[in-house]
């Protein structure tokens, strides 16, 4: 029997990395499923928060500001001002914040789900569901789904999947973009997102470069994906020796990453990437994809890998030696191949089709 009334007001938190809130958005549409009728807020950093607005799940995205407006003890005050305001039946922390579990606790919220990991855990979390993420039993999405379940476990295993929603200007701005960097719109476009944060290993750079060389050779339209930090990468790209023109360089705005990254991801007919947040974005999308995972298992596909039932999607294994980059090249040709036969066949399936909002004012 769920604590909730059966039209709570819910507050649901992940306030980290890009990756880790897509994998979240099973858990909104679980839980608008759950209670049709209920006021669903989702409490998220400012950067992922841009492609949240606009998902027919969410009713409300409140951005989490931990360097600015709800940093330290007056920022964790205002916070739980705000969610007082709010007035929440309950809330479910995906990921254990311990500034943000106190303001939930400050705001009075009578029902504070959360995993019980941490000692502060135990007091701040009185809905605590215990986690064992690190042993890997099962994908990350459904970890979260598990804290959704201690407040109504009739919840029921199916196939959730992966959304975003889309500015319409930002598709616009990167048909523009495209444009201008004469891309033929008759050849297949590929973008290779190199960068990443740390949070996992890496594909070795010489074989994004040798990739690259490739898929060009293959008269592929290849973009190279580049945030505010990767200054490095960008200057390997621009001094290496290709053969010929080497690829295009899409470098994101500083603060407008994410956002610009999804419009010009929705146009392109397949993604390269490491486990990092833009690969879950092209999944949610409905791109094509190939992704690059470790052994490792806390940082294995099992946890971190693409997750939805309509994903094209060819996971390969970093150390993949010799015939790494073979493979690589093999799975891009294929992964677009079949997207262009069922396209043909079918048309774009619905249940996999990107969300579109209009321009932002």
């Amino acid at each position: 029997m769920s604590p909730l009334p059966s039209n709570p007001r819910l507050l649901l938190i992940r306030p980290d990395r890009l990756g880790d809130v897509i994998l979240t958005t099973p858990s909104f549409q679980a839980a608008r499923s759950l209670w049709p009728e209920s006021r669903l807020t989702v409490l998220v950093q400012e950067s992922p928060a841009s492609v949240l607005k606009g998902l027919k799940q969410i009713d409300e995205v409140i951005a989490y500001l931990p360097n600015t407006e709800h940093r330290g003890w007056a920022g964790i005050a205002k916070l739980a001002k705000q969610l007082r305001a709010g007035k929440y039946d309950g809330c479910v922390h995906f990921q254990a914040n311990r500034d943000i579990a106190f303001a939930t606790w400050l705001a009075g919220i009578p029902v504070r789900v959360g995993p019980l990991s941490k000692g502060w855990s135990y007091g701040l979390f009185n809905c605590g569901v215990r986690q064992r993420r690190s042993q890997v039993e099962k994908h990350e999405a459904e970890y979260n789904l598990d804290l959704l379940r201690a407040l109504d476990p009739s919840l029921e295993d199916q196939s959730w999947s992966t959304e975003v929603a889309v500015a319409k200007d930002q598709v616009f701005s990167a048909e523009n973009w495209l444009r201008s960097q004469k891309l033929n719109a008759e050849q297949p476009r590929v973008v290779i997102h190199p960068g990443m944060g740390g949070s996992a290993q890496n594909w070795p750079m010489s074989h994004y470069l040798e990739l690259t060389e490739r898929l060009l050779k293959e008269k592929v339209q290849v973009i190279w994906s580049l945030g505010p930090m990767d200054a490095q990468i960008q200057q390997l790209a621009e001094s290496h020796k290709w053969p010929n023109r080497g690829p295009v360089l899409w470098i994101a705005a500083e603060g407008q990453m994410v956002d610009s990254l999804a419009g010009l991801y929705s146009l392109v007919d397949a993604v390269v990437a490491p486990s990092t947040g833009p690969l879950h974005l092209a999944v949610a999308l409905g791109i094509p994809t190939v992704s690059f995972y470790p052994k490792l298992r806390v940082q294995s596909s099992k946890r971190w890998g693409p997750y939805h039932p309509e994903a094209l999607s060819a996971i390969l294994p970093i150390d993949g030696g010799k015939g790494s980059v073979a493979s690589a090249m093999h799975s891009v040709i294929a992964v677009m191949r079949i997207a262009r036969d069922c396209s043909k066949a079918f048309g774009k399936g619905e249940a996999h089709e990107a969300q579109f909002r209009t321009p932002s004012v």
